[in-house]
């Protein structure tokens, strides 16, 4: 639908640069919303303004997905397909997921001289394990 609509797709484009440039924003202001996702519950996600403003653009992201989603045919297979990969992608794609980007994760690598990164290791080979080479 989208693509048959130029202007819709512009507009859409639009909100997301807005709604990303006020994510932003509001990490350094203090404005804005606690998280009430449980990748983000860690305090440490809203006090500091960088975790935070990744957090909220990720977020926003994730939002305008959501919306641009939505215009797709319901039940259709196709649709199921993007809905399911492009979920997938965004989780992958999540600040929470990366030691550099999460301020808990860093906080801990370092309490612990970097024994929770080897951790974390052999948790993921104790998996590929268990899973045949699968996770």
């Amino acid at each position: 639908k989208l693509a048959q609509n130029p202007f819709a797709l512009a507009q859409f484009q639009i909100d997301l640069w807005a709604d990303s440039a006020k994510a932003w924003a509001g990490a350094w202001t203090g404005e804005g919303e606690d998280s009430k996702d449980r990748r983000f519950r860690d305090g440490r996600w809203t006090s500091d303004p960088v975790s935070r403003g990744l957090r909220d653009v990720h977020l926003a992201i994730e939002g305008a997905a959501d919306r641009l989603i939505e215009t797709l045919p319901e039940g259709d297979k196709d649709s199921l397909r993007v809905r399911f990969y492009t979920r997938q992608l965004l989780s992958a794609l999540s600040p929470s997921n990366y030691l550099a980007l999460n301020p808990a994760a860093r906080e801990r690598f370092l309490e612990t001289d970097g024994r929770s990164l080897l951790d974390g290791f052999r948790n993921l080979l104790d998996d590929l394990e268990r899973g045949d080479g699968r996770l």
